[in-house]
């Protein structure tokens, strides 16, 4: 994946912000991170090297894809504050489990949202309610399925933009591994030793 295809997939919403075309030389002049803003820099720092992590639809099993997100935090050392948010559990493999992001009542980095696609645009609504500063999209089912996904990811971006939230998927994998570091691709969790 080159640069030009991340900035599509984040989605600045900047007009302003040079869009070009998927694998084709931007003709603005600009290469790479020179396309950024300070603050759009900034505000990416949520996205990637997360102080805290709600998982939305987190579950009690690991091989579920509510689960997964919790298991690969808690066994990488994963330093930052986690939040279960699922309303049938009151605690999770020893973590306070919250019925509700609104619930939380800290601030919040990241939340990871995994459940059906008909529950995540009033997650996302939620998330915009709790100041959550970015999110990712586990599930599936949107554009690249038919016009009523279209226009339900259409729904979540507007959300999304009015809120100041940026959002990472839809139809993110889980988990997208790195040669000997068998944890999920978010900056904080890699060993110090590392490579990225």
């Amino acid at each position: 994946m080159d640069w030009h295809e991340i900035c599509l997939i984040l989605d600045f919403g900047d007009e302003n912000f040079c869009k070009p075309k998927v694998r084709q030389e931007c003709t603005c002049g600009k290469k790479g991170i020179d396309h950024m803003t300070d603050f759009q820099l900034e505000s990416l720092t949520p996205l990637f090297d997360p102080k805290s992590i709600a998982v939305i639809g987190a579950s009690s099993d690991w091989k579920r894809l509510g689960g997964r997100p919790l298991k690969y935090l808690l066994d990488s050392g994963y330093q930052g504050k986690i939040y279960p948010i699922n309303p049938k559990y009151t605690e999770l493999f020893g973590l306070p489990c919250y019925p509700d992001i609104t619930a939380v009542g800290a601030e919040i980095d990241l939340a990871i949202i995994a459940l059906p696609k008909e529950h995540v645009a009033d997650s996302v609504r939620k998330c915009g309610q709790a100041k959550v500063r970015s999110v990712v999209i586990f599930s599936a089912g949107f554009a690249e399925v038919d016009e009523e996904g279209r226009a339900l990811q259409d729904e979540i971006r507007t959300m999304a933009r009015a809120n100041g939230i940026r959002v990472l998927g839809r139809t993110v994998s889980v988990p997208s591994m790195s040669g000997r570091a068998r944890t999920p691709r978010f900056p904080s969790f890699y060993p110090k030793a590392c490579r990225i």
